[in-house]
C-alpha cells in the first residue's frame, strides 16, 4: 500500500504469499545479524557484520532470496591489503646505534585468500556469529610495530657483525664476513628474512657448469641456517683467517655470512630456530678497489728496485776498471810512503775520505790531468794495494740497496684462498 492505499500496479500477495514473505524477511534478519569477529591479537579484531552481510542479499520478484559473495570476496581482499606484509618497509633499533629503515625480505604476513574467502562466505551461509582468524599461507611474529618480535638475528653488513636477540636480550654478538662486494650478484641482499631450513653437515652447490654437468663447487659446512632459499644464502660456518672489518669489500662469500665454527655452532643449538626473523642492513655494493694504490705497491716498486740494483751491481765493476787506470798512474810510488802526508794536498787522496756517493764520480774527472806525468807501465805493479780503498765502499752501496725490494713489495696478511668456495645451493 500507499499512503493507505493498495498500488493499483502491484498484485495484493494472498495468504500463503504473505507467510512466504513474513518467512523470507525472518530469515533476512537472522542472515544480516550474523557477526563475524577476526582476532588478530594483541588487541587487533576485524569484523564482518550487518553493514558488509546487507549487500550480500537480494530478493527477486518471487521473494527468492539471492546471495551474492561479491561484497565478503571485497573484504578478504581489504584485508588482505591491509595485512599481507612481506617486504615492507620496517623500522628497528640497529645495535650499532640509531634505527634503520629497511624494506624487502621474505618475512611478513600472507593472507590465504581463497581459503580466508570459502571459509567467510561457508560461515555466513550458516548464520554463525563466531571468532575465528583469516587462512594464512605465512605468518609472522606479531601484527603490532614492525612484526619481528623479541627474538631476531640481526646482521650489520657496514660493521660485519651479527647480533643474536632472544626475549629481548642480546645474547650474542659476533664477527662475520658476507657476500662479496666486488663482484656482480654476491653482495648479500638487505631485508627482513626469516630461517627457513636448517641443517647439520650440509653440503653448499654452487651453478651447474654445462661443460661438465657438475655444480660450481660443492663445500661442506657443519652448520647451516638457510634465510633465502630461493637463491641460497644463509648463515654457516666456514673457517677463514679472519672475520669482519673489511675483507667482504674484495673477498667477500657468493652472499652467506660465514662464521667461525664455533660461533657458528652456538647459535645453530642455542639459539636459532625456524622461523626466526633475519635482518640484513648496511653494505657496500658494485664495489671497485681503487685502481692506482693497488697498482703502484705491485707494479712501481719492483721495476724500480730491479733497476737500482742493476745499477748497484754494475757500480763495483767499473769503479775499479776506472779508478786502477788512473790512481797507480799518479800515486804509485806516493800511496805506500807519502800518501799520508800528500792526503790534504792531493786531490786524488780524496776519495777515500768523502761518502761512498762520490767515488765514482770525483776521481774519473781529475785522473786523465795526471796521466801525461806518470808513466803507464807502472800500472799493473800496485792494483792490489789502490784496490781495498777503491772497493770497500762500493760493497756499502749494495748492502744499503739491495733490501729494499723486499720491503716494498710487501703486502697484507693473505686471506683464506678457499674463502670463495662458499655460497647456497
Amino acid at each position: 500500500q500507499t499512503d493507505g492505499y493498495a498500488d493499483p500496479l502491484l498484485p495484493v500477495p494472498d495468504e500463503a504469499q504473505q507467510k512466504k514473505i513474513q518467512d523470507t524477511l525472518k530469515e533476512l534478519n537472522a542472515s544480516i545479524a550474523t557477526v563475524i569477529t577476526y582476532d588478530l591479537g594483541e588487541g587487533i579484531t576485524e569484523k564482518v557484520d550487518k553493514e558488509i552481510l546487507s549487500k550480500c542479499y537480494t530478493l527477486d520478484d518471487k521473494f527468492e532470496i539471492k546471495f551474492d559473495e561479491a561484497p565478503l570476496s571485497e573484504f578478504i581482499s581489504s584485508m588482505r591489503s591491509k595485512y599481507n606484509s612481506v617486504g615492507i618497509s620496517r623500522t628497528i633499533n640497529a645495535s650499532n646505534g640509531g634505527t634503520r629503515t629497511v624494506s624487502g625480505g621474505t618475512y611478513g604476513w600472507i593472507m590465504d585468500t581463497e581459503s580466508s574467502l570459502a571459509d567467510l562466505v561457508d560461515m555466513v551461509k550458516k548464520k554463525e556469529t563466531k571468532t575465528t582468524d583469516f587462512k594464512w599461507t605465512q605468518t609472522a611474529r606479531s601484527h603490532v610495530g614492525n612484526e619481528i618480535g623479541s627474538s631476531y638475528i640481526e646482521v650489520d653488513l657496514d660493521v660485519q657483525n651479527v647480533y643474536v636477540y632472544q626475549n629481548g636480550a642480546l645474547v650474542m654478538s659476533m664477527p662475520c664476513v658476507s657476500g662479496d662486494a666486488s663482484k656482480p650478484g654476491r653482495a648479500t641482499p638487505n631485508g627482513v628474512w626469516f630461517v627457513a631450513v636448517m641443517e647439520r653437515n650440509h653440503i653448499m652447490k654452487g651453478d651447474i657448469v654445462p661443460e661438465t654437468g657438475k655444480p660450481e663447487y660443492e663445500t661442506p659446512c657443519s652448520y647451516w641456517m638457510n634465510f633465502i632459499p630461493a637463491v641460497g644464502i644463509g648463515l654457516h660456518d666456514l673457517n677463514r683467517y679472519s672475520y669482519g672489518g673489511q675483507i667482504y669489500l674484495t673477498n667477500g662469500s657468493h652472499g652467506c655470512i660465514n662464521l667461525s665454527l664455533s660461533n657458528a655452532g652456538t647459535l645453530y643449538e642455542n639459539y636459532c630456530f625456524v622461523g626466526i626473523p633475519v635482518i640484513t642492513h648496511g653494505g657496500v655494493y658494485n664495489y671497485t678497489a681503487p685502481e692506482a694504490p693497488a697498482e703502484t705497491p705491485a707494479e712501481t716498486p719492483p721495476e724500480t728496485s730491479a733497476e737500482t740494483t742493476a745499477e748497484t751491481t754494475q757500480a763495483p765493476t767499473q769503479a775499479p776498471t776506472a779508478a786502477p787506470t788512473a790512481a797507480p798512474t799518479a800515486a804509485p810510488t806516493a800511496a805506500p810512503t807519502a800518501a799520508p802526508t800528500q792526503a790534504p794536498t792531493q786531490p786524488p787522496t780524496e776519495p777515500p775520505t768523502e761518502p761512498p756517493t762520490e767515488a765514482p764520480t770525483e776521481p774519473p774527472t781529475e785522473a786523465p790531468t795526471e796521466l801525461p806525468t806518470d808513466p803507464p807501465t807502472e800500472a799493473p805493479t800496485d792494483p792490489p794495494e789502490t784496490d781495498p780503498p777503491q772497493t770497500e765502499p762500493a760493497p756499502t752501496e749494495t748492502e744499503a740497496l739491495t733490501p729494499e725490494p723486499p720491503a716494498e713489495g710487501g703486502g697484507e696478511e693473505p686471506l683464506n684462498p678457499d674463502a670463495g668456495a662458499e655460497g647456497g645451493e
